[in-house]
């Protein structure tokens, strides 16, 4: 990898484009739109994105066929990442189609069965109405929750000791610091696990399905 590798993806009129082109300009790096092969159909088209993945950066990719091609990319390599930074557009910022409206659940749909592997291979995720140039150079567009040392022990403290996702990510984090912290319960939006989180955490990551919760990210 020789620079960033971003994919931008969201269903319908999320502003996928308009993002991808912005970051293009501003960062010199090439893009790539998956309708330019929507006269495809959905299996062959996500095959042919699938190629465009994983690859030496720098690139961006955008388009809703990019999780249905990054699911084959991963099945196909058991090692490595498709990409470095996944950013998910989340509202419209136009009326959808009864249709429209379908291929942005089928999009999420896949999302989650992915998003756990995703965050195993250390891509970075965020989640945002809107997410400027600015925050994604200066790396604060998705800081890591936990670095992947951190995630190989959290993930050592769930699978070996039976300890809480929750309780785990709170141990890794900043040991006595953290746990005096008064935690509250917080419900996954992904997976849907109820977890204790120190109630100063603004941000915290459900180590069951992987999924990051943050506060919106401001508008540019």
């Amino acid at each position: 990898m020789t620079g960033p590798r971003v994919v931008i993806t969201g269903g319908p009129k999320v502003g996928k484009t308009t993002t991808a082109m912005r970051l293009s300009a501003a960062l010199d790096v090439p893009v790539r739109h998956t309708d330019d092969v929507k006269h495809l159909q959905w299996s062959e088209a996500s095959e042919v994105v699938a190629t465009w993945l994983g690859g030496p950066g720098p690139w961006i990719v955008e388009g809703v066929a990019t999780m249905r091609a990054a699911r084959k990319w991963l099945e196909a390599h058991p090692h490595g990442r498709p990409f470095d930074l996944l950013v998910v557009l989340l509202e419209p910022k136009l009326p959808l189609t009864p249709g429209q409206d379908a291929m942005g659940k089928g999009l999420h749909t896949v999302l989650e069965k992915i998003r756990a592997e995703l965050v195993a291979r250390g891509v970075d995720i965020v989640e945002a109405t809107e997410v400027t140039t600015q925050q994604i150079q200066e790396g604060t567009a998705a800081p890591p929750i936990l670095t992947p040392e951190q995630r190989a022990r959290a993930r050592e403290l769930i699978d070996k000791h039976g300890v809480s996702p929750a309780a785990a990510q709170a141990q890794v984090l900043d040991g006595d610091a953290v746990e005096a912290l008064a935690d509250t319960q917080r419900t996954c939006e992904g997976c849907g696990t109820v977890a204790h989180v120190p109630r100063l955490l603004e941000r915290w990551q459900c180590l069951t399905c992987g999924r990051v919760h943050a506060p919106q990210l401001a508008k540019p």
